[in-house]
């Protein structure tokens, strides 16, 4: 069922407040929450004694993923993760749903490490973006994991598959489960879906093996010692990371005929490019108030921002309802996310330079730390794999 934008935006209002001024709507939610969380209770029993057991793959498995719904970075860390296993040497695939492609429910390759083989609407937009920045590393899709990873195993050999946004997703089994949590708001408004943003009750972070707190830098001191101390207590002894988002000016598209690749200026622009610049900006992400964030950080004027929801298809009149305006009022650009570029990088317009965003994960002082975790916990796998011998499974045939 389609609901209108006021009734989205709605319901993004109750969902995301502990209390809301609606008296009505958060009543009926309550109780769907209810129903939800039974579900969610009935299918946890089931695993967890062994009424229903989760599939395996002969390789190490690492799900990416959060307990909350969306804007958590898992995109970014996906990214950052695949990059760090292939320097040590292991091949890699990424597995992801595909939310809202149109091979979500077949399934398909959309990278084989070399060439694109999907397109956005087909792969899902972030699926396609992380195909797009990562060479060597193939992109697999479909809401079936189990399928999907078995693909991934045949086509591609890999030695470790990493699922994108796969917490959930218990029926295939994972050597390493990440938790991503949002610093300022780790459990959203407290409530399960629909009435808040929790796809699960906050004791499933027990399935967890390493935690980190994503944008830690977007709260106070106090605040952020407040969250490490509850997650401390929630998850103990097991470890907990902190982590920002980085913004950068990841491409100027030069606008002649299209928003084409062939436009691309491989130069560096630095963060003062921005600054004080009349922009136009729009954005369908998940928290599209951080992208609003992100623009201040650059120091730029945005004369208007639009924002759709997450994963929102644009149309020919989106864009040109925001090429007009910006004329209109003289922009020097018009700015967007990366996420968001993948999308309408082939719409035809005319007359405006395109500036694309993009943030890339960083632990900063934990950065060592945290790599040789990852690397203990892999090589551990594979010496009892091989009975002591740390052999990378990429370099042998099966």
């Amino acid at each position: 069922m389609k609901t209108t934008p006021s009734i989205e935006r709605t319901l993004d209002v109750i969902m995301n407040a502990e209390d809301s001024r609606h008296t009505f709507l958060p009543g009926i939610l309550n109780m769907l929450s209810h129903v939800y969380g039974s579900a969610v209770k009935i299918r946890k029993f089931g695993y967890h004694n062994n009424l229903i057991k989760p599939d395996t793959l002969p390789c190490y498995v690492m799900s990416i993923g959060n307990i909350t719904v969306g804007g958590t970075g898992k995109t970014p860390l996906a990214i950052y993760m695949a990059k760090l296993f292939k320097d040590m040497g292991y091949k890699v695939a990424i597995i992801s749903r595909g939310y809202k492609g149109g091979a979500e429910k077949k399934g398909g390759i959309v990278s084989n490490g070399d060439s694109l083989l999907l397109d956005a609407d087909r792969a899902g937009d972030e699926p396609y973006l992380i195909a797009c920045e990562l060479k060597g590393i193939p992109v697999i899709v479909g809401s079936n994991r189990i399928k999907a990873g078995r693909l991934a195993i045949k086509e591609f050999h890999p030695d470790v598959i990493i699922l994108d946004d796969g917490f959930q997703h218990i029926k295939l089994f994972r050597n390493l489960d990440i938790v991503l949590l949002d610093t300022a708001h780790p459990f959203g408004n407290g409530h399960l879906l629909p009435r808040g943003t929790l796809r699960e009750p906050v004791d499933a972070l027990a399935r967890g093996d390493i935690f980190i707190l994503s944008r830690s830098d977007t709260v106070d001191g106090e605040t952020r010692i407040k969250t490490i101390e509850t997650i401390n207590t929630l998850v103990h002894p097991k470890p907990v990371f902190q982590a920002v988002h980085v913004p950068y000016i990841k491409r100027v598209i030069k606008q002649d005929d299209a928003y084409r690749e062939t436009g691309r200026i491989d130069a560096a622009y630095d963060d003062n490019f921005l600054n004080h610049r009349k922009v136009v900006a729009f954005s369908g992400i998940a928290k599209n108030h951080v992208f609003e964030e992100t623009l201040k950080q650059f120091g730029c004027f945005p004369l208007k921002i639009f924002s759709y929801g997450d994963h929102h298809q644009y149309k020919k009149k989106h864009m040109e309802d925001m090429v007009s305006f910006a004329k209109k009022h003289t922009a020097d650009f018009i700015v967007t996310t990366e996420k968001d570029y993948v999308k309408i990088k082939n719409h035809t317009r005319t007359g405006m330079n395109l500036i694309v965003l993009d943030t890339r994960i960083s632990f900063g002082e934990q950065r060592d730390q945290f790599h040789e975790l990852i690397r203990d916990r892999i090589q551990t796998f594979y010496s009892s794999f091989f009975n002591g011998e740390i052999t990378r499974l990429g370099n042998k045939e099966r």
